[in-house]
């Protein structure tokens, strides 16, 4: 949808931050260093999710930080799609970031 060959604006970066209880969280930070050493900072929504159409290079590297807690991707991030299948599935996810 978001591949920037319909009609739906152009993601590069897009997801959902959850709580460990599985609430969306708003107002959180996503902030992402790509390859290039850039720094984008990106405001969740009242919903959760985040998203940017910034021009990025990949890999990045993220983290989701909300006063006083902040956590750490451990790894790389190689895909903008961070509820895809495979990495943090929409619901269940492994391995995915959240706040308390």
């Amino acid at each position: 949808c978001h591949t920037g060959s319909g009609e739906a604006p152009r993601f590069t970066v897009a997801g959902t931050l959850y709580n460990s209880n599985g609430a969306a969280v708003k107002g959180a930070t996503i902030s992402v260093v790509d390859a290039a050493n850039r720094k984008f900072d990106i405001v969740t929504k009242a919903n959760g999710n985040f998203y940017t159409g910034a021009t990025m290079t990949f890999p990045i590297h993220v983290i989701a930080s909300k006063c006083p807690s902040a956590e750490k991707m451990e790894a790389a991030v190689t895909s903008g799609n961070c509820n895809k299948s495979g990495c943090h599935a929409a619901t269940g996810g492994a391995g995915r970031i959240e706040l308390p």
